[in-house]
């Protein structure tokens, strides 16, 4: 009777145990931020010069032969960079870290409190296996 009171005692803790890391799990989905970030790349080149006057309407000509294509003429001076735009808005705080995490989470728990958590159960598990075995040879006589 005593074996099977422990295993029943062990199974509720294991129980409460995995309703626990359930509620924190939820708890740890629900404050994470949905956060978006935009980035916009600035190019390598500067702000376009103002545009020149447009020049005169030429005289009408005699139509000549045809020409070779030219070769590219060289390329001009590159322009002035352009001002930077506005400040663009705060962002949002990021999670505090504890001293000493890793950061690492392990179902929505921090990795030290989920090895201590293992830890226990792996303590409880072999505190129910000497129960069992003990009672299992010892004999009474009633």
């Amino acid at each position: 009777m005593r074996k099977y009171l422990v295993g029943v005692l062990s199974l509720f803790v294991v129980l409460a145990v995995l309703v626990l890391v359930a509620r924190s799990s939820k708890a740890a989905e629900s404050k994470a931020p949905d956060v978006q970030v935009q980035v916009q790349p600035q190019g390598d080149r500067g702000s376009p010069g103002p545009q020149g006057a447009q020049g005169r309407e030429g005289a009408p000509g005699t139509a000549g032969a045809p020409g070779r294509e030219g070769a590219p003429g060289a390329q001009g001076p590159q322009g002035a960079p352009g001002t930077p735009g506005p400040q663009g808005p705060a962002g949002a705080p990021g999670p505090s870290a504890s001293s000493g995490s890793s950061g690492t989470t392990f179902l929505g728990m921090d990795s030290t409190v989920a090895m201590i958590i293992g830890a226990i159960f792996v303590v409880i598990v072999i505190v129910a296996i000497v129960a069992i075995s003990r009672g299992g040879s010892s004999s009474h006589a009633h």
